[in-house]
């Protein structure tokens, strides 16, 4: 069963962004009675098990500074792949250029690794959604695996 994650940074960041049905909402909790476009944390979700893949946005209302793709890892463990950008389901971008690396949790609790942050500043259209996805090379062909990759799931951000 899917497990809610928590981050334990600061929470100062966007408005306006909120995320789709099934993503993990890791931002601090808030009276029902709030309006959700006038939330003040930012962006910060994951989406999947003891792994996952995870997505930070960073910006105010309709406007994106920066977005991070993160990998969420259990305890002091490595995986080796990378993580893959979608705006509105096309293709943006991959982390380290698309190449795999090893990305490591230094912590026995586990925590959310940055894989690929990008400077995008500038305004998105209300709705956009902005995803991450890692892929985890394990060389299995398998069900499940694409290739010999392993996906963590899609996290997302929808803007507006």
């Amino acid at each position: 069963a899917p497990t809610n994650r928590r981050s334990k940074r600061s929470r100062v960041g966007p408005k306006h962004v909120h995320t789709e049905t099934g993503a993990c909402d890791v931002g601090p909790k808030r009276a029902a009675k709030r309006d959700p476009y006038s939330r003040s944390e930012p962006a910060d979700k994951c989406k999947g098990d003891a792994y996952a893949s995870c997505i930070a946005v960073n910006g105010k209302k309709l406007h994106v500074n920066w977005f991070k793709s993160r990998v969420a890892l259990y305890a002091k463990t490595c995986r080796y792949g990378h993580s893959q950008v979608l705006i509105n389901g096309a293709h943006y971008a991959d982390s380290n250029g698309g190449r795999d690396k090893s990305y490591c949790s230094k912590s026995v609790f586990g925590s959310e690794v940055t894989t690929g942050t990008w400077n995008v500043n500038r305004n998105y259209a209300k709705g956009t959604k902005i995803c991450s996805k890692f892929w985890w090379n394990n060389g299995s062909s398998g069900p499940g695996t694409v290739n010999g990759y392993k996906s963590f799931g899609t996290a997302c951000a929808v803007i507006g």
